[in-house]
């Protein structure tokens, strides 16, 4: 042993020296536990940390590593991962069971389990509620099976109002046939009522004393003795803006004609931007300031050849009528006796309403919601009946159907000559929508000008527009737009996606630039990127220098280097992408999800077997019923394979206004009933709860219209209608004069001021302007034009305004320039 100033030396023994502690192949033995960081550890520390299951041989090996009988960490683990793989719970589907299997990145698998969409029960039984094959019955309640509704003599309500149409088969409700006898109740007039359910009662029509159409009728004996030679006399006076007033009498022909030849095919008229507006005073004639000719946009409507169509919103079309409503459809027709509790549908109703329509005759209609309007009752424009039995007072004796035959005539440049009795409608028209605003229209480009024959209507030859459309090509106060090409407006220039040619190199910040000056760019740009440092993420280098691009090291020293903003990379076989922290979110996710929705399966299962889920519901046994009420749709369709379903045992819905409580067979016979009473006579009703009328009052008439139409009033009455129609068309002759003299002034103002508008020198480079005044039919105006031409003089841009003495002030905008 040396002990000197290096420290302890023992020969072929343990040292300790400046350099540290040298064992010499020998056992350091009672080594005390080690407690701070830097302090030797003894066996026992180390067999605390290591064994586990583990066994350490008496050569400090290890041996059977985790309990796998593997000896190193390699096999150990290679061990566990075979287990794992050969241990793969398998999860499979049953009848009503969806599985979605998938494979996570480390290779584990995940299983998505839900109910499928479309389950297949045999019946589901929920209280006294049974659901199977044939339909769903509810004990001592209604039932809805392959055999149609029976309402187990419970009130239907919430019903839909049904279509009252020809061959309907929609469920009608109490409200719907309120209405019905509500309209026949108006239609009738006098002193009839409606009764609590749905029947009609009348008394003393008409002040005769009769309670009943046929007897009021018989009770009228009076002789319409006045004559209308005079009416035929009065006739009508037609005055324009210019020209003598023109006078015919009822029965002659009036020319209303344009200035535009007769022969000129349709096709080459403008009549479909005209139009005709009635006001208080008489009839204005006036042409469509925006005229488009193809179709008709306004906002997210557009109205064309094929209809009318709204954005998110109802159509008109060639296909029909969309409206989104919905109600009870293909309900089979119920029986309509006294005593039936089957529900009618709509097809039932309008028989009954069509039945009753013929009966009164005449202009009666038949509403959409069953309810029936009266119209001008027998001729005495009177619309009901008792007070069209009021107004007759005398016989007939001698008509006045020669009068009113004899109507007018009208005549155009072209077609056949139109007559029109008295009381039809002449419809002169434009193609244009009546319904346009007048700000929208521009009666000042027309003229009507009287001639010994009639009316002309004429389009001015220098006319003022809004905007004029031209094929692609719209001109308007915003500027010059074409279609799929350029436009040059308030807001600029678009080029449209075509190549702007010729452009100068831009200069200041604003200016444009041109291909040449991006290709400089685009070479200085090259070389910045040449001369990028190696502050750039690089490849690692192999021993040899090479770059190895199988590895790339970041920087950060010990705690690495975060990477974020990371794209969602691929999971799936053999995928080489790196994943984020969402998509690992993802899969907690799904475990947790797959954990409810196993459990909602459970709760949905339990909610059918407790009666409180499903289409139909009933919370208590004695309670109300109800069909879909957490569901969608407005709609119960009661098709079956082998037709329509009759609805029975129906209770006596309410019939009054508002309600929504189903009808049945019963209460429709007792208001057929009530309204054969009324009628009298040899009324009857038929089987299928429509009624039918037979020579009213003795008048050998079926209709109650044709039988107050053998009655008529008075000729002085008529008179007084037709003086007053002359009196109405000559003050809106009048009136359109007036306007057409305002519109010439318009006019030539017009014209003035795009006279006053002086084109602008072109001078390349440069800003030029023009200066102007114009005087044209005795009205004046002054205009001003500013140009701006391209530095090599090729295209030029040019916008002018001028004021006039009457109308707005008016705006021009230009382009120009060289094609070659």
């Amino acid at each position: 042993s040396v002990l000197n100033n290096n420290g302890l030396t023992i020969k072929d023994g343990p040292s300790i020296t400046k350099d540290g502690i040298n064992a010499g192949n020998k056992t350091i033995t009672n080594v005390a536990d080690a407690v701070n960081g830097k302090d030797a550890v003894n066996l026992d520390q180390l067999h605390k940390v290591i064994t586990g299951d583990n066994s350490i041989n008496n050569g400090g090996a290890i041996t059977n590593i985790g309990g796998t009988g593997k000896d190193n960490v390699n096999d150990a683990i290679s061990h566990v991962k075979d287990a794992a793989t050969k241990a793969k719970t398998t999860v499979t589907e049953g009848d009503n069971i969806v599985v979605k299997e998938t494979t996570n990145k480390d290779g584990s698998t995940n299983y998505e389990v839900s109910t499928k969409k479309d389950l297949t029960l045999d019946s589901i039984t929920t209280g006294d509620s049974v659901l199977n094959n044939n339909g769903l019955t509810i004990k001592d309640g209604p039932s809805i099976t392959k055999d149609g509704i029976n309402a187990g003599n419970k009130v239907i309500t919430n019903v839909a109002d049904g279509s009252i149409a020809n061959g309907s088969k929609d469920a009608v409700n109490g409200g719907q046939v309120k209405n019905i006898s509500d309209s026949i109740k108006n239609s009738i007039g006098g002193n009839t009522t409606v009764n609590p359910d749905g029947s009609i009662t009348t008394n003393n029509i008409g002040g005769t004393g009769k309670n009943n159409i046929n007897d009021a009728i018989k009770s009228v004996d009076d002789k319409v003795t006045n004559g209308v030679n005079d009416l035929t006399n009065k006739g009508l006076n037609f005055a324009g803006n210019a020209g003598k007033d023109v006078h015919r009498k009822l029965g002659d022909k009036l020319n209303i004609v344009g200035g535009a030849d007769a022969a000129t095919a349709e096709d080459k008229t403008s009549g479909e931007n005209v139009i005709t507006r009635t006001t208080e005073d008489g009839i204005k004639i006036e042409l469509l300031k925006d005229a488009k000719f193809d179709s008709i946009t306004t906002g997210d409507s557009v109205l064309n050849n094929n209809g009318l169509t709204i954005k998110d919103g109802p159509s008109i079309t060639k296909d029909g009528i969309n409206a989104g409503n919905k109600v009870i459809t293909n309900v089979a027709d119920g029986s309509i006796a006294n005593g039936s509790k089957d529900a009618v549908n709509g097809g039932q109703v309008k028989n009954i309403s069509d039945s009753i329509k013929n009966s009164i005759g005449g202009n009666t209609t038949v509403n959409p919601d069953g309810s029936i309007t009266t119209n001008n009752i027998g001729g005495t424009g009177k619309n009901n009946i008792n007070d069209a039995i009021k107004s007759v007072d005398d016989k007939v004796t001698n008509g006045v159907n020669d009068l009113t035959n004899k109507g007018l005539n009208f005549a155009g440049n072209a077609g056949k000559d139109v007559h029109r009795k008295l009381g039809d409608k002449l419809n002169i028209v434009g193609g244009a929508d009546a319904a346009t605003a007048e700000d929208k229209t521009s009666g000042e480009n027309v003229i009507t000008r009287t001639t010994e024959d009639g009316i002309k209507i004429e389009l001015l030859k220098d006319a003022k527009f809004d905007s004029i459309t031209t094929g692609d090509t719209v001109l308007n106060n915003n500027g010059l737009v074409i279609k799929n090409g350029p436009s040059i407006t308030k807001d600029g220039i678009n080029a449209g996606n075509k190549t702007i040619t010729n452009v100068a190199d831009g200069v200041n910040g604003k200016d444009a630039v041109n291909v040449d000056q991006l290709n400089k760019l685009k070479d200085q740009i090259g070389k910045d990127i040449g001369n990028l440092s190696d502050n750039a993420v690089q490849y690692d280098k192999d021993k040899d220098g090479n770059v190895d691009k199988n590895s790339v090291t970041l920087g950060g020293g010990d705690k690495g280097t975060n990477l974020k903003n990371v794209a969602d990379g691929k999971v799936e076989k053999d995928s080489k992408d790196a994943v984020n922290g969402g998509q690992l979110w993802d899969v907690k996710q799904n475990v947790d999800k797959n954990t409810n929705d196993i459990q909602n399966i459970q709760n949905n299962i339990n909610n059918i077997n407790n009666g409180k889920s499903g289409l139909v519901q009933q919370q208590e046994s004695n309670g109300e019923i109800t069909v879909g009420k957490d569901t969608g749709g407005k709609s119960v369709n009661m098709a079956g394979k082998d037709g329509d379903r009759v609805v029975k045992g129906v209770a006596d819905g309410t019939i009054a206004k508002g309600s929504k409580d189903a009808v049945n067979g019963g209460q429709i016979h007792n208001i057929s009933d009530s309204i054969k009473n009324s009628i009298g006579g040899n009324t009857t009703v038929n089987p299928d709860g429509t009624i039918k009328t037979n020579n009213i009052g003795g008048t050998g008439k079926d209709t109650i219209h044709d039988a107050i139409g053998t009655l008529n009033q008075s000729n002085q009455e008529l008179g007084n209608r037709i003086t007053n129609l002359g009196d109405q068309l000559q003050q809106a002759f009048y009136d359109t004069n007036q306007r057409i003299d305002s519109v010439e002034k318009k006019a030539n103002a017009g014209v003035a001021a795009a006279m006053a508008l002086e084109a602008a020198p072109f001078v390349a480079g440069k800003y030029t302007y023009a200066a102007g005044a114009a005087y044209h039919g005795g009205e004046n105006a002054v205009g001003v034009t500013l140009r701006k031409t391209s530095d090599n003089g090729r295209w030029s841009i040019t916008g002018g305004v001028a004021a006039a003495s009457q109308g707005d002030p008016s705006v021009r905008i230009g382009i120009s320039g060289v094609i070659n």
